[in-house]
């Protein structure tokens, strides 16, 4: 990107915001964002926030994968996400051990609430009976899980949720301001841990430029180096 000739720093803007192509977002950034974790000595809750812009990305790098696959892809992904928990307390015993919860028991309290960019609250619906596809896609992410987090990743549970509404319109974009809200219960069900995405994705946007050469983050509208204004 072209940095703006400078007049001044209130007046002047740097680049604007642009959206990477799939093949350019950097997956492992990406997965900083679609993964948020709450973790004590006593409790350990985790969610990965699996949207079509995952999929997307993660399928541009593979050079094998067909454009009959990737359409079949966008027909069974592109009005669901998935949301991969995994919940554990302490064992009474040992703050070394860590007693997972069983997927009813994260079922029971899982609570997912998108938040707009003028703040609507909307909760958002679980997908109780998956088609055949998504069942197979599931106990393939599985395993996945399990050689990347061992113990832990044995015990993610998968959970699809509708991402449009009545017109079919998307509901939770990461490219849009906004926020996911994920509530977890404890055994019993009451709510003790609110885990939150918040958007747009850093990772999507090609990184706007301030005057000294430093990237900007996506949220920024200002350089907090020297004040320059930023462009949307």
């Amino acid at each position: 990107m072209i940095l703006a000739t400078l007049f001044g720093v209130s007046a002047t803007a740097a680049s604007a915001l642009e959206r990477r192509m799939d093949k350019e977002i950097p997956i492992n950034e990406l997965f900083k964002e679609i993964y948020q974790a709450d973790i004590s000595s006593n409790n350990l809750n985790a969610v990965l926030w699996m949207p079509f812009e995952y999929w997307k990305a993660s399928l541009s790098h593979d050079k094998q994968v067909s454009p009959e696959v990737k359409k079949l892809l966008q027909s069974e992904l592109g009005s669901v996400f998935i949301l991969a928990v995994v919940q554990a307390e302490s064992s009474p015993q040992t703050n070394l051990n860590f007693n997972f919860f069983p997927e009813e028991t994260v079922r029971r309290g899982l609570k997912v609430i998108h938040v707009s960019r003028d703040g609507q609250l909307r909760t958002l619906k679980l997908v109780e009976k998956n088609s055949n596809f998504m069942n197979v896609l599931k106990e393939t992410i599985r395993p996945m899980l399990s050689q990347i987090a061992g113990q832990m990743g044995d015990n993610f549970w998968l959970f699809v949720y509708s991402d449009i509404d009545s017109s079919g319109r998307r509901l939770v974009s990461p490219y849009e301001p906004g926020e996911l809200r994920v509530s977890l219960g404890d055994r019993r069900g009451l709510q003790k841990s609110k885990i939150k995405f918040e958007f747009p994705f850093n990772s999507l946007f090609v990184p706007r430029m301030c005057p000294n050469g430093k990237p900007a983050h996506v949220s920024w509208k200002y350089c907090p180096w020297d004040g320059t204004r930023l462009s949307n």
